[in-house]
């Protein structure tokens, strides 16, 4: 399934629009970082009050060439771009056995 248009909760009413918070592009394919309840619909859906798909906060979704979205989860996203360990959070102890 397509999905080709993007709806967003926005004051209390979803409303279609496109994503906005880029948050990275990878092989010329951007990543949005949406922060609000999301939906995404296929291009014969104009109701914008029954998203095909329903998206929460801190989810992401993708445009694809062809104008198609794809929807990512916050945990999908997280394991396809981990998140590089400060050293400080390398060298943690485990525990307060690790102190002596």
């Amino acid at each position: 399934m397509k999905y080709k248009r993007f709806v967003q909760f926005i004051d209390g009413t979803w409303r279609f629009t496109s994503p906005t918070n880029l948050k990275v592009i990878i092989d010329g394919v951007p990543y949005y970082e949406i922060q609000t309840k999301f939906g995404l619909s296929t291009i014969d859906n104009t109701n914008q009050y029954n998203p095909n798909l329903v998206g929460s906060p801190g989810d992401y979704v993708t445009r694809s060439s062809d104008g198609s979205y794809k929807y990512i989860s916050k945990e999908k996203y997280d394991k396809l771009f981990p998140q590089k360990a400060t050293t400080a959070e390398k060298f943690k102890p485990l525990n307060s056995d690790s102190l002596r």
